[in-house]
């Protein structure tokens, strides 16, 4: 149920930022920033092109696509080459039968998507900020605002290694205790 929750809310976060940029774009002036300085300042401008506008969108959804990928292709890896999984209690992992591992790596997939989402969600705003600044709303974009996805990947890695580890030890205490999960 998790897993497929945070696959849909990757799907969904995707959907929701090409939505903001497609809603943005016919609003937009003859110029907009292309690039930003650290503290937010646009340092670069130019016109607001199919590849200007949508260069975000297409990164941050190719970015998740990519994290989409291994997400799902890590049962098959762990199944096959367990060894160079990097995790939490990587040797009780490793003791683990093939379908219990393929289990683990699932909840780390899982990891994968919300992360995968609370990035999309950081694109998403620099577009918004992108726009605003465009439009002479603000001088600069806010960098703050922009780093609350980054405060939010770091919660999930936190809770996911929490979890994975958590995943490990049940399924150790169930491959000791010979039962088989449906």
């Amino acid at each position: 149920m998790l897993r497929k929750l945070g696959y849909g809310t990757l799907v969904a976060t995707i959907a929701f930022m090409w939505g903001v940029a497609i809603a943005l774009r016919p609003g937009l002036p003859e110029r907009i920033p292309l690039h930003f300085t650290i503290d937010g300042t646009p340092d670069k401008w130019g016109a607001p092109t199919v590849g200007n506008w949508f260069m975000i969108p297409i990164l941050g959804s190719s970015f998740a696509l990519l994290f989409l990928g291994v997400a799902l292709a890590l049962p098959a890896i762990a199944s096959r080459y367990p060894s160079i999984v990097n995790i939490p209690r990587k040797a009780e992992f490793l003791a683990l039968p093939t379908e219990a591992r393929r289990r683990v790596m699932g909840t780390v997939g899982t990891m994968l998507s919300l992360i995968s989402s609370a990035m999309l969600l950081m694109f998403t705003h620099i577009l918004y900020a992108t726009a605003q600044v465009a439009l002479g709303e603000c001088e600069r974009a806010p960098v703050l605002i922009t780093l609350a996805p980054v405060a939010l990947i770091l919660a999930i890695v936190v809770v996911g290694q929490i979890r994975i580890r958590q995943r490990i030890a049940i399924e150790a205490a169930i491959s000791r205790a010979g039962i088989v999960p449906e």
